[in-house]
């Protein structure tokens, strides 16, 4: 299905490279986003549409499969697979 929006840019920052874009689209919550200011070169729509909020709002969008409450289970995961790289935590 396809999303239609507008987008409104609401502030810019150039200190710190960004702006700030309102993004809405009739029947859903408007996004606010911060975006980075396109460098010269850089498609200004490209740069707006690689941000839109049109994958959350599909989510959205999306049936739940909604648990009972006091649902419970047990989850066992296997430990990453050695890559040979050290493990970089962020």
């Amino acid at each position: 299905m396809q999303i239609t929006y507008e987008y409104k840019i609401i502030d810019v920052d150039e200190e710190s490279r960004t702006m700030m874009v309102e993004y809405t689209s009739a029947e859903r919550e408007t996004v606010l986003t911060g975006v980075p200011i396109p460098f010269d070169g850089q498609e200004f729509e490209g740069v707006i549409k690689s941000y839109s909020p049109v994958a959350h709002w599909r989510e959205l969008e999306k049936a739940l499969n909604a648990p009972e409450v006091g649902t419970t289970g047990s989850v066992v995961e296997e430990p990453p697979a050695d890559t040979g790289q050290p493990e970089v935590i962020l």
